[in-house]
């Protein structure tokens, strides 16, 4: 018997759309690239997201993911 079992590597999906829900792309202005990135991320399977900028201003730059 196993005392304890392995822990599976925790998703950061719910975190990265809410990022992209009310810090990345507020407002109605910017519906259109939130629903093309939101889309792309469903699409996905992967577990673990990183979000890219370009600089200290935050301009979105592209969503990356990665599995281990």
């Amino acid at each position: 018997h196993k005392l304890f079992a392995k822990a599976a590597p925790k998703s950061n999906r719910g975190l990265i759309i809410n990022a992209l829900q009310y810090s990345v792309f507020p407002g109605a202005v910017n519906d259109q690239t939130r629903m093309k990135t939101m889309n792309d991320l469903a699409a996905s399977d992967a577990k673990h997201f990183l979000i890219l900028f370009r600089d200290y201003k935050c301009q979105y730059r592209g969503l990356y993911s990665w599995d281990q």
